[in-house]
């Protein structure tokens, strides 16, 4: 399936379960993708090997999404070796059961800088015209997190200033995001939903 040949794809938190997953998906769908970790360098190496091996373009960036200087050299590095990216889906993120009397202030800002902050500052990375190539159409955004999908519109070939707000008004709701829980399910569903697309 080519339905993603030429674009460029950043998946987050994709060294493991269903960020691998979703990484193995969309270069199976014929796009490049830069893989994010933060941590597992060993566990994204895995994911670029399992791409590459197929016939597929990877490479694994390491990155803090919770840290602008991360974000941008995260989007700078996939531009520099893949192209411009042209998906991005916010897959990082982390948790810790246990008591509320037990969070402490460290544990609040990790999680909070990961699962909220993250997807804000690969938004506002995302949106800045000089990441995006003017040759293609719509753009995608997807999120596992929110469990939502939109496409990002350019208008007669510029950007306005109603672009980034254009991204919390979701379209549609992925169905391939239905097998969110389980990284094989995610793939499968991934692959099914991208087939439904309209060309970009």
């Amino acid at each position: 399936m080519n339905k993603l040949k030429g674009k460029v794809a950043i998946v987050t938190g994709a060294s493991k379960g269903i960020g691998a997953a979703i990484a193995k998906g969309l270069a199976e769908a014929g796009a490049a993708v830069a893989v994010n970790y933060c941590s597992s360098k060993e566990g994204a190496d895995r994911t670029v090997a399992e791409i590459t091996n197929k016939g597929g373009k990877a490479i694994a960036i390491k990155g803090d999404v919770g840290k602008a200087a991360d974000v941008k050299r995260l989007f700078e590095e996939t531009e520099e070796s893949l192209g411009s990216p042209s998906v991005l889906v916010n897959n990082a993120g982390v948790f810790q059961f246990g008591p509320v009397e037990a969070i402490s202030e460290k544990e609040f800002h990790r999680e909070f800088d990961a699962n909220v902050l993250g997807p804000i500052l690969t938004i506002q990375e995302a949106v800045k015209p000089w990441h995006w190539p003017r040759s293609l159409g719509d753009e995608t955004y997807a999120s596992t997190q929110w469990r939502r999908v939109t496409r990002i519109r350019k208008a007669r070939g510029d950007w306005d200033s109603s672009t980034a707000s254009r991204l919390s008004r979701w379209s549609r709701k992925p169905r391939w995001l239905a097998g969110s829980g389980n990284p094989t399910r995610s793939r499968q569903s991934l692959c099914s939903w991208l087939r439904t697309m309209r060309p970009g």
